[in-house]
Protein backbone atom coordinates (compact mmCIF):
# COMPACT_ATOMS: atom_id res chain seq x y z
CA UNK A 1 0.00 0.00 0.00
CA UNK A 2 2.76 2.29 -0.92
CA UNK A 3 2.56 2.60 -4.53
CA UNK A 4 4.56 5.85 -4.61
CA UNK A 5 7.24 3.98 -3.00
CA UNK A 6 7.75 1.51 -5.38
CA UNK A 7 7.28 3.76 -8.64
CA UNK A 8 9.86 6.20 -7.31
CA UNK A 9 12.42 2.99 -6.73
CA UNK A 10 11.97 2.23 -10.63
CA UNK A 11 11.79 5.97 -11.76
CA UNK A 12 15.67 5.49 -10.18
CA UNK A 13 16.44 1.86 -11.38
CA UNK A 14 13.90 0.62 -13.95
CA UNK A 15 12.69 3.87 -16.12
CA UNK A 16 10.66 1.17 -18.36
CA UNK A 17 8.53 -0.16 -15.63
CA UNK A 18 8.15 3.00 -13.98
CA UNK A 19 6.12 4.35 -16.88
CA UNK A 20 3.71 1.30 -17.18
CA UNK A 21 2.86 1.61 -13.13
CA UNK A 22 -0.21 3.32 -12.43
CA UNK A 23 -1.41 4.15 -8.73
CA UNK A 24 -5.27 4.26 -7.56
CA UNK A 25 -7.45 3.39 -5.06
CA UNK A 26 -8.39 0.55 -3.08
CA UNK A 27 -11.77 -1.05 -4.21
CA UNK A 28 -15.13 0.06 -2.60
CA UNK A 29 -16.25 -2.21 -0.29
CA UNK A 30 -20.04 -1.69 1.62
CA UNK A 31 -19.03 0.26 3.96
CA UNK A 32 -16.36 2.64 1.83
CA UNK A 33 -13.75 3.04 0.53
CA UNK A 34 -10.44 2.73 2.66
CA UNK A 35 -7.01 3.82 1.93
CA UNK A 36 -3.95 3.81 4.12
CA UNK A 37 -2.33 6.87 4.72
CA UNK A 38 0.72 8.37 6.68
CA UNK A 39 0.58 11.79 7.34
CA UNK A 40 3.77 13.93 9.04
CA UNK A 41 3.23 16.74 11.32
CA UNK A 42 6.02 19.29 12.29
CA UNK A 43 6.25 20.19 16.48
CA UNK A 44 8.42 22.12 18.75
CA UNK A 45 10.11 21.57 21.88
CA UNK A 46 9.08 22.85 24.63
CA UNK A 47 12.63 23.29 25.82
CA UNK A 48 13.62 24.85 22.28
CA UNK A 49 15.80 27.80 22.91
CA UNK A 50 14.57 29.84 20.01
CA UNK A 51 10.99 28.91 19.67
CA UNK A 52 9.71 32.29 17.74
CA UNK A 53 12.08 31.54 15.23
CA UNK A 54 11.00 27.88 15.21
CA UNK A 55 7.25 29.06 15.03
CA UNK A 56 8.29 31.13 11.96
CA UNK A 57 9.67 28.67 10.34
CA UNK A 58 6.51 26.39 10.77
CA UNK A 59 4.13 28.97 10.05
CA UNK A 60 6.24 30.14 6.96
CA UNK A 61 6.45 26.03 5.67
CA UNK A 62 2.60 25.81 6.40
CA UNK A 63 1.59 27.91 3.57
CA UNK A 64 0.08 26.90 0.62
CA UNK A 65 3.19 28.06 -1.75
CA UNK A 66 5.69 26.08 0.13
CA UNK A 67 3.59 23.02 0.70
CA UNK A 68 2.84 22.99 -3.04
CA UNK A 69 7.00 23.07 -3.22
CA UNK A 70 7.39 20.59 -0.54
CA UNK A 71 4.90 18.50 -2.54
CA UNK A 72 6.81 18.71 -5.64
CA UNK A 73 10.44 18.07 -4.38
CA UNK A 74 9.36 14.81 -2.98
CA UNK A 75 7.65 14.34 -6.80
CA UNK A 76 4.55 13.90 -4.75
CA UNK A 77 5.23 10.95 -2.71
CA UNK A 78 4.48 13.16 0.15
CA UNK A 79 1.12 14.36 1.37
CA UNK A 80 -0.18 17.27 2.89
CA UNK A 81 -2.60 16.24 6.41
CA UNK A 82 -5.07 18.97 4.99
CA UNK A 83 -7.08 18.12 2.53
CA UNK A 84 -7.45 21.71 0.66
CA UNK A 85 -3.83 21.29 0.32
CA UNK A 86 -4.38 18.15 -1.51
CA UNK A 87 -5.16 19.68 -5.26
CA UNK A 88 -1.88 20.70 -6.52
CA UNK A 89 -0.97 19.81 -10.27
CA UNK A 90 2.30 17.60 -9.44
CA UNK A 91 -0.05 14.82 -8.90
CA UNK A 92 -1.32 15.32 -12.45
CA UNK A 93 1.92 16.24 -14.53
CA UNK A 94 4.23 13.61 -12.41
CA UNK A 95 5.58 11.05 -15.08
CA UNK A 96 5.96 8.64 -15.89
CA UNK A 97 3.64 7.82 -16.81
CA UNK A 98 1.45 11.09 -16.79
CA UNK A 99 -0.57 11.82 -13.90
CA UNK A 100 0.62 8.04 -12.37
CA UNK A 101 0.13 9.81 -9.16
CA UNK A 102 -3.08 11.25 -9.63
CA UNK A 103 -5.38 8.64 -7.55
CA UNK A 104 -1.92 8.52 -4.37
CA UNK A 105 -3.88 11.30 -2.10
CA UNK A 106 -7.11 10.85 -1.04
CA UNK A 107 -9.95 12.57 -2.79
CA UNK A 108 -13.54 12.02 -3.42
CA UNK A 109 -15.04 9.14 -1.68
CA UNK A 110 -11.65 7.87 -0.23
CA UNK A 111 -11.67 7.60 3.55
CA UNK A 112 -8.05 7.96 4.74
CA UNK A 113 -7.11 6.23 7.97
CA UNK A 114 -3.88 5.74 9.61
CA UNK A 115 -2.54 2.19 9.88
CA UNK A 116 -4.13 0.02 12.88
CA UNK A 117 -7.42 2.33 12.99
CA UNK A 118 -9.66 1.77 14.64
CA UNK A 119 -7.45 0.96 17.87
CA UNK A 120 -6.53 3.71 20.08
CA UNK A 121 -3.77 5.72 19.21
CA UNK A 122 -1.29 4.01 21.76
CA UNK A 123 -2.08 0.83 19.84
CA UNK A 124 -2.02 1.64 16.27
CA UNK A 125 1.47 3.47 16.58
CA UNK A 126 2.89 0.54 17.57
CA UNK A 127 0.97 -1.42 15.03
CA UNK A 128 2.51 1.14 12.37
CA UNK A 129 6.04 0.69 13.67
CA UNK A 130 6.30 -2.72 13.85
CA UNK A 131 5.10 -3.30 10.51
CA UNK A 132 2.32 -5.97 12.16
CA UNK A 133 0.25 -5.99 8.87
CA UNK A 134 3.10 -6.62 6.66
CA UNK A 135 4.20 -9.21 8.97
CA UNK A 136 0.56 -10.86 8.40
CA UNK A 137 0.81 -10.67 5.33
CA UNK A 138 4.48 -11.85 4.76
CA UNK A 139 2.92 -15.10 7.16
CA UNK A 140 0.59 -15.82 4.80
CA UNK A 141 2.30 -15.04 1.42
CA UNK A 142 6.06 -16.02 2.20
CA UNK A 143 5.87 -18.77 4.95
CA UNK A 144 2.44 -19.92 4.14
CA UNK A 145 0.48 -19.89 7.28
CA UNK A 146 -2.63 -20.34 7.13
CA UNK A 147 -4.95 -16.74 7.74
CA UNK A 148 -5.94 -18.18 10.83
CA UNK A 149 -2.43 -18.36 11.91
CA UNK A 150 -1.38 -14.78 10.66
CA UNK A 151 -4.66 -13.70 12.49
CA UNK A 152 -3.11 -15.51 16.11
CA UNK A 153 0.12 -13.77 14.94
CA UNK A 154 -1.59 -10.51 15.06
CA UNK A 155 -3.59 -11.01 18.36
CA UNK A 156 -0.85 -11.89 20.29
CA UNK A 157 1.14 -9.06 19.26
CA UNK A 158 -1.27 -6.41 20.01
CA UNK A 159 -1.99 -8.02 23.42
CA UNK A 160 1.60 -7.34 23.71
CA UNK A 161 1.40 -4.01 22.49
CA UNK A 162 -1.47 -3.81 25.42
CA UNK A 163 0.77 -4.52 28.48
CA UNK A 164 3.12 -2.02 27.61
Amino acid sequence: MNPPGAWAVAVRDAPDIAAQLWTFHSPKGPKGRFDPTNFGFWGIWHFSSNRAAAKSLLAYLSTRSSVEKLVAGSHGVDIPPFEKLRDFKTWEEEKPPVGTLYNYPPRGDVIALLAGYPAPASIGTQMFAQGTICKMVAQCTQQGKSIDAAIDFAQSELEGFSRT
